[in-house]
Order: C-alpha cells, then structure tokens, then sequence
C-alpha cells in the first residue's frame, strides 16, 4: 500500500519533498531503515526490495536521524547471540549484550536441582565449625548450602570461626550477600589458582560443598598437600527439559547462518549442548557460527568436541565476558 498512500498524501497536499522513512524489523538485530522523500519513497522502497513489516515516520524529524540514531551505533547492532547458561541465570549475560545492541536467543542447555539426599551435607553443616576453611566454588554451590542451612533452621552464626574461600567475584558476591566475609579470592578464576592463594596447611579440615558433576583437581590438589577434605554434593546440573520442536526450531536457525555467536558459561553447557543435538554432525550444523567461552576450562571442553573459540575473556566472568565479545565484534 506504500505507492497508494503516498499518492493519497500528495493527493490532499503534503508536498514531494517532504521527508519519510520506512523502517523495518525496528529494534531488532535485522532493523533496516530506508529514508527518502514523499514523493520518491515508493519508487526507492521498489528498486530496494524493501517490504513489510515497517513503520512509516513522516515530516521534518526524519532530518533529525542524522544526529540522534542511537541503536544502529551500538557495538553489537545486528548480531545475534545465543546464551546457553541456565534460564534463572541467563538474564544478567543477556542484558549486559542486548544493552550494546544484540538480539539474543536464550537455549539453556542445564538446570541445576537439589540431591535425592542430603544425608551428607547434613552433617557437613552439624561440624562446620570445626573446619578450617569452607570453599565454595560457584555462585549455585552457595546458594543450595545455604539454602539447606536454613532448612535446618540454623544460620551464619553456625559457621563460627571457619575461614571461607570463593572461586571468584560472582562467587564472593553471593557469599557476602548472606552477611559473610570472603576470607580469600584467586585472581585467577579457577580452581588451581584458588589453592595458592589458600596457605592451606598439612592436616586441616577443609568442607567443599558443590555440584556433584565437578571437577576433581581442586580436592585431589588440596589432599596431595596433607588437608582433610570432605567433598559434599550440593546440587546436581542436568541437560534442561525442553519441548522438541525448540530444538528443531534452533537446528533451523543454525542450518540458516542466522546465529552470529554461541556463548558457553562451563563444560556443562558445552556437553549438554551437543548432547541436544543427536546424531548431528555438530560442527556442520554451526556453520559460520562463532564460539565464545567464558575460561581456559570451558575453552578446553569445546575444544574437544571440534569447536573453534574465537572469544574468551581474560577475566572469567560476565561482565568480561560481555566486553570481551563487544571487542571482538568493534575489531
């Protein structure tokens, strides 16, 4: 109806040269915008393949696009970026990349859910005052402790005088939230850094509570040096639950070029990923798809599966995370 209603405006006295522009899929990773004149705009819209949906702005602030377009400018304007971490996690990441510009698509690949039993963390949690120091190594392993101290109907003051150690700043952010001082942060966030940082001595008592799929290094390091450790599971990651068709739709998706970026937030993300996708050959149905991983050890897992990782922070966290993706796109 373009050609039609500019006839109509023209028609009832608008004049020719009055500003228009159509714009196209607005505020989405695809947004096109088309300016032109009343008079002409049909014509341009034709020889453009220009087609709907599309917002008509007509009159003078169309000359105003110039100096206050905003979302086009930002850093991320038209890529689309997919965000694996769990749903109750996913909104920070997918804020901080939809606030410089992307479309994001959220595809969580685990969930996190509570043990059959916490027969263990129970009398972890009777003791853990006589422990020297209490490690916690993610932000879900402090949130199911603590959520089972209270369950207990205990609280903070039955931790005494025992030293507590975060695997990073989201961690020790979570930690002091529930009123606690972190007691020792690596700069390094992984595991084997956390150890140097600790000073742990010959015979102490070490609780870490966490997922019960984690990693081994951290407790067999701390036991090469004569700690005590007792290593409870705390919670359980598992592949989320979703209808089939969500994973025929993103096959789609992928198949189509139509991704720009797949981010990774851990291993399990990675693994569960894959795992989503049977039979396939993974690295034909990313395509041009690029890989972006949070650290060194989610680098490795997608490594193992083929995966090339174009994207990785020098900080293991989010907020890196989501700059670090910013840089690679600006370069």
């Amino acid at each position: 109806q373009l050609r039609n209603n500019m006839h109509r405006l023209l028609q009832f006295g608008l004049p020719a040269e009055t500003p228009i522009a159509l714009i196209r899929w607005g505020t989405k990773a695809d947004q096109e915008v088309l300016t032109g004149a009343v008079g002409t705009i049909a014509d341009r819209a034709a020889e453009r393949g220009f087609e709907p949906p599309a917002v008509i702005v007509v009159g003078d602030v169309v000359r105003l696009r110039g100096r206050l377009q905003w979302f086009e400018s930002k850093p991320l304007f038209g890529k689309r970026i997919v965000v694996t971490r769990p749903r109750a996690q996913a909104s920070r990441f997918a804020d901080l990349l939809e606030q410089h510009g992307a479309e994001v698509f959220r595809f969580p690949t685990i969930e996190t859910v509570q043990m059959d039993s916490y027969a263990a963390l129970d009398v972890g949690l009777d003791t853990v005052a006589s422990y020297d120091w209490l490690i916690f190594t993610s932000v879900n392993g402090v949130r199911y402790f603590f959520d089972r101290l209270q369950e207990r109907q205990l609280d903070i003051r039955s931790l005494g005088s025992v030293r507590i150690a975060a695997i990073g700043p989201e961690t020790a952010r979570a930690i002091e939230a529930r009123y606690l001082r972190v007691d020792a942060v690596p700069q390094e966030y992984r595991a084997e850094a956390l150890i140097e940082v600790l000073g742990v001595e010959k015979a102490q008592r070490i609780l870490l509570p966490r997922a019960a799929e984690a990693r081994a290094i951290l407790p067999q390091e701390l036991r090469s040096i004569g700690a005590h450790v007792d290593e409870i599971a705390t919670y359980r990651t598992i592949r989320t639950s979703q209808p089939r068709n969500r994973d025929d739709k993103f096959r789609s998706l992928l198949r189509g070029d139509y991704i720009d970026l797949l981010t990774f937030t851990s291993s399990s993300t990675v693994r569960n990923f894959v795992a989503s996708f049977p039979g396939e050959d993974v690295l034909a149905l990313l395509g041009k798809t690029q890989i972006g991983c949070i650290g060194p050890i989610t680098a490795a897992t997608a490594r193992e599966y083929g995966l090339t990782v174009a994207i990785q922070p020098h900080d293991y966290t989010i907020p890196a995370f989501s700059e670090a993706i910013v840089e690679y796109y600006q370069k």
